[in-house]
């Protein structure tokens, strides 16, 4: 995969944020946010679809921390989905 160089988490106005650092690369061609700050989007392990066949992958806020759509259906997580990336 490698889409994901770090992730960093901070706090402003009494709320915690993930800030995601994307690896540059001529492989991404397209990122799509999934759960905004009005409306959050979340999926159980059974829920979650391969993104663009497999092709892509989804990333997961699971109680577990930050995880592929893949690592969430195979540890039968679910949580938040933030993006999609491709």
């Amino acid at each position: 995969m490698g889409y994901v160089q770090n992730v960093r988490v901070f706090k402003a106005g009494g709320e915690s944020f993930k800030r995601l650092h994307l690896e540059p690369t001529p492989k991404l061609t397209d990122i799509r946010r999934i759960s905004k700050p009005g409306r959050r989007i979340y999926k159980g392990y059974a829920e979650l679809n391969p993104v663009l066949g497999g092709i892509g992958v989804a990333i997961i806020s699971s109680p577990k921390g930050l995880v592929t759509d893949r690592a969430a259906r195979k540890f039968k997580i679910g949580g938040e989905v933030l993006m999609e990336v491709w």
